[in-house]
């Protein structure tokens, strides 16, 4: 009986460990020959006003509504990522994000130091 347990306790574990797993990144499947479809695009956003006002502000629209609107179709997840302004530059700089938002100043500094 306490083997059975066990065993359903395991089985249980790993169900949940295997549910949660998050999508591979967008960016790296494409780099790898992929398509951008079953992953996650990164969206990094430049936070004037806070990482908290970030979250308030454009979550719900980089991540619930863009998921909701291309998962069922593409199998997309988005994931808004707030940055201040130097770290704009060093995500970008470094491909670590899919896409950015920023004003138009910031991101003509991006044009500039990096095209």
């Amino acid at each position: 009986m306490a083997a059975a347990i066990r065993l359903w306790c395991l089985l249980i574990l790993f169900g949940v460990l295997v549910g949660v797993q998050p999508l591979p990144l967008c960016r790296e499947r494409y780099r790898s020959g992929g398509s951008w479809r079953n992953c996650t695009v990164q969206i990094g956003g430049l936070a004037i006003h806070g990482h908290a006002d970030f979250e308030n502000s454009y979550r719900p629209a980089f991540e619930e509504y863009l998921t909701r609107r291309l998962q069922v179709d593409a199998g997309l997840e988005f994931e808004a990522i707030p940055l201040n302004f130097s770290e704009v530059f060093d995500y970008v700089g470094s491909s670590r994000i899919d896409f950015v938002f920023c004003n138009t100043a910031a991101f003509t500094c991006l044009m500039v130091e990096f095209s």
